[in-house]
């Protein structure tokens, strides 16, 4: 008796399968309609996706030109379009590939065909980021906005914000102050106009207008329900209200694949919402949830521990990651008296693992924290390269400041004084500098000794005079600072010159990187308590020049180790993973302690970093470390959500890590007296029924909503 061979469709069927666990055929292979696939870390969502455009085209036929597959960066559509040609290559099947693309990609292909229904010329211009930046100046000249209290950069953030809040119908959270709310209203409405009048779009317009597009163009519209059949959407929890907008209006035949991991949302900051994959099944009723829980990664003490931090988010799907590897060490803890020795420690911990080490990071919260690293490697000659930014001595802040340090220790550095006076907005323009030039040539002297003069004399126009002035009465501070040694010194640079409360208030990440700084001049006092400032600056010069470069003669064969921030990190895995600055106000940075939304988005933080690590997790932590921390001496609260045999510490390490966080016993009452560990004292408003949430009028720090869970308030 013979058997009828399988049908093409079948053996195609078995092949895109094969090699997948039961959950990943089973999210492959569903059904038509709406489908969301909750992947977990390590969990194999990039074969998933790509195993599934497979399963349209080379079991279910679908015209390769029936499938959209939309993602977030060129990189990513790369690697899934290689990937589903290599898959329809080996079954067998079609030649033709379907459209994978970014979001913004596809929406300026969608303009230039249909653009002229709105408007748009044939070949109208796209401005990047250079280009769009040079309108906002423009407009903020024509519109008098005063550049220190609204500089450039934060102006042209504010603008794409509010374009796209408007474009998703979301409300827009713009600066507190109501003038400077109005000030970018009006400009965004004039950035607009001068877009508009010169026929082009910005980065931002290529989902604004293609929304506008299929809002008004019947073409445009019937286009998408011919073109796009098959809908796949890629790192589902990063789509930002616009975006998704544009999902809602590219589905009307409701087969949308969506993949992501809500646990893993964390770019709101980039205006990604987490709540967009939440409300996936409302969006589209009878979407069916497929989860994927078995974690390839890494081992299983470390995914045991990342569970049982991520399941205290309330705001979440839910799934639990099942490892599939062997137990694996523990996750370690150790804390330091301070960054530095944090980071010498892992430096030399790197170090003697020796060649067979494999791949390794330094994950960090902020980039304000790769000094210390790049400093400790540097010393133990351990090769390394700091990801996705530039090195902290070359960071423009960091040397803003040193050459004001460097014009108040030499008078006669000109270069020095030219790059203090253009650091900030001061009202010092070209004309102005040319002036400075013009007097320090005819007096045979310094631009610092001219300027002095120039301000003496009151010869400049009064903006410019009062920059100046600031200026030079600031380096005169920093000058007498310096017989008091590195730390004060950095600090007058800092405060005295304008630049530390200029970025305090417009660019906390730049602030901090100045702060580090002086943490620097700190750790060179310590280790040097004869050192002076000239030495200082000779210790940072060689840093700059020579210590901080890639080693040479370097063993190819060991990876350097990768310094970066978590957030760079996302999509990475690496053998150890050194997670460190966990202290309380850097991780969970202090900016979410307001707000339990941001709190969770820190949490996820934490556990995207747990999750990259293969087979070690050591976390650390220097609580006495961080001169910009106003919570000092307590370790971060997730570190407490690790239980304790799942960590390794040694004895006294574990009297330094927090108890969890448990729900308050019960609320307080209207008008007691409460301490908060940041804003510190004040009087308890009123407190609403269910005692979750109260309302706290602070001494110093003005009224405040607080979550009662996550305050940590304590009766006064």
């Amino acid at each position: 008796m013979t058997t009828d061979p399988p049908r093409t469709e079948e053996r195609a069927g078995h092949q895109v399968l094969e090699g997948l666990n039961a959950s990943q055929r089973e999210a492959v292979s569903a059904p038509a309609g709406p489908t969301l696939v909750l992947a977990g870390a390590g969990s194999g969502k990039t074969r998933v996706i790509t195993h599934r455009i497979g399963w349209r085209m080379l079991v279910h036929e679908a015209p390769a030109d029936s499938i959209l597959a939309v993602t977030f960066t060129n990189k990513a559509a790369r690697e899934m379009r290689t990937r589903v040609e290599a898959l329809a290559s080996e079954v067998g099947g079609t030649r033709s590939l379907p459209w994978v693309s970014t979001f913004h990609a596809f929406g300026l292909s969608l303009l230039r065909r249909f653009g002229a229904d709105i408007g748009l010329p044939a070949g109208f211009p796209v401005f990047g980021a250079d280009e769009s930046r040079a309108l906002v100046r423009q407009v903020a000249k024509e519109l008098l906005i005063d550049d220190d209290r609204l500089p450039l950069g934060r102006l042209v953030q504010l603008i794409s914000r509010l374009r796209n809040a408007e474009a998703a119908g979301a409300a827009f959270r713009g600066p507190r102050d109501p003038r400077l709310a109005d000030n970018v209203r009006e400009a965004a409405g004039l950035y607009r106009r001068k877009l508009s009048e010169m026929k082009g779009v910005d980065f931002d317009d290529l989902l604004i207008r293609s929304l506008d597009l299929l809002d008004v163009s019947k073409a445009a519209r019937a286009f998408v329900v011919r073109r796009v059949r098959h809908l796949l959407i890629d790192e589902y929890q990063d789509t930002s209200p616009t975006q998704h907008r544009l999902v809602l209006k590219l589905a009307p035949h409701r087969d949308v694949f969506a993949v992501g991991d809500d646990d893993q949302a964390i770019y709101s900051f980039r205006g990604a919402d987490f709540r967009n994959i939440l409300r996936f099944r409302e969006d589209f009723p009878g979407a069916r949830v497929q989860r994927l829980e078995e974690n390839y990664r890494s081992t299983a003490a470390i995914v045991d521990a990342a569970n049982a931090v991520i399941r205290r988010n309330r705001r979440r799907d839910g799934k639990t990651l099942r490892p599939l590897g062997e137990q694996g060490e523990r996750a370690s803890f150790r804390s330091f008296a301070s960054e530095t020795l944090e980071a010498q420690h892992i430096a030399v911990e790197i170090a003697g693992q020796g060649e067979g080490r494999g791949s390794a990071a330094v994950l960090l919260r902020t980039r304000a924290q790769t000094r210390a690293f790049e400093e400790a490697f540097a010393a133990h000659r351990v090769p390394h390269v700091v990801v996705g930014g530039l090195r902290f001595y070359e960071r423009r802040e960091v040397l803003d400041a040193l050459a004001c340090l460097r014009v108040a220790a030499n008078p006669d550095d000109d270069s020095a004084f030219r790059r203090g006076v253009a650091a900030i907005p001061r009202g010092v323009g070209p004309k102005s500098l040319q002036r400075i030039n013009e007097r320090a040539t005819v007096d045979k002297t310094s631009l610092l000794a001219a300027a002095d003069r120039i301000v003496a004399e009151r010869g400049l126009p009064a903006r410019a005079l009062g920059g100046l002035q600031a200026f030079v009465k600031g380096i005169a501070a920093v000058r007498r600072a310096l017989p008091r040694g590195p730390e004060t010194v950095v600090q007058s640079a800092i405060a005295d010159t304008g630049l530390g409360p200029f970025f305090q208030e417009n660019d906390r990440e730049r602030f901090e990187n100045l702060l580090s700084l002086r943490n620097a001049a700190r750790e060179f006092e310590r280790s040097n308590p004869d050192g002076t400032v000239d030495a200082f600056l000779d210790q940072v010069s060689l840093l700059s020049a020579e210590d901080l470069m890639p080693e040479e003669g370097a063993d190819p064969g060991v990876p350097p180790v990768m310094v970066m921030t978590v957030h760079a990190a996302k999509g990475l895995e690496f053998d150890s993973v050194f997670l460190a600055g966990l202290w309380e106000g850097l991780f969970p940075h202090a900016f979410s302690l307001e707000s339990d939304i941001q709190l969770e988005e820190e949490r996820r933080l934490f556990y995207v970093g747990m999750t990259r690590a293969r087979k070690r997790l050591q976390l650390s932590a220097a609580p006495g470390g961080a001169p910009y921390l106003r919570s000092r001496g307590r370790v971060s609260r997730f570190l407490g959500e690790i239980p304790r045999d799942l960590l390794d510490a040694p004895r006294k390490e574990t009297r330094t890590l927090p108890i969890a966080t448990a729900p308050a016993a019960g609320p307080f009452r209207k008008g007691e007296t409460v301490r908060h560990p940041k804003f510190g004292v004040g009087r308890v408003e009123s407190v609403d029924s269910d005692g979750k949430r109260l309302s706290v009028l602070f001494r110093y720090h003005g009224r405040r909503r607080l979550v009662l869970e996550f305050a940590h308030l304590e009766r006064v």
